[in-house]
């Protein structure tokens, strides 16, 4: 983060290597989890990878699958909620504002 001049700008900032278990398991989505002060039910993943993926979706999150480098196929496979292209894809809009409605 200090080489980006990122430091401070994410907290919490959750590195696998520092628990006792990393992606896939669920143990830093929990961690995150708990830093923030946040219930699953309140939180969003987004994830590009089958590690990632199953994380999320092991933590009881709801994951967004972010199809840069995987097909559709592959994460709706893999478990994710719903799958979009891009941060721009309509889909996600209307997911989030579905969010804020709960």
């Amino acid at each position: 983060m200090d080489a980006l001049g990122l430091e401070g700008v994410f907290e919490p900032v959750i590195l696998g290597g520092k628990l006792d278990a990393g992606k896939p398991d669920s143990a830093p989505y929990e961690a995150a989890l708990e830093a923030l002060g946040i219930s699953k039910e309140e939180a969003v993943a987004f994830e590009d990878s089958p590690s990632g993926i199953a994380s999320s979706v092991a933590a009881g999150i709801l994951t967004v699958g972010i199809a840069s480098t995987h097909e559709e196929e592959k994460l709706e496979g893999w478990g994710v909620d719903l799958v979009v292209h891009d941060f721009t894809d309509p889909k996600l809009e209307v997911l989030l504002e579905g969010c804020q409605d709960t």
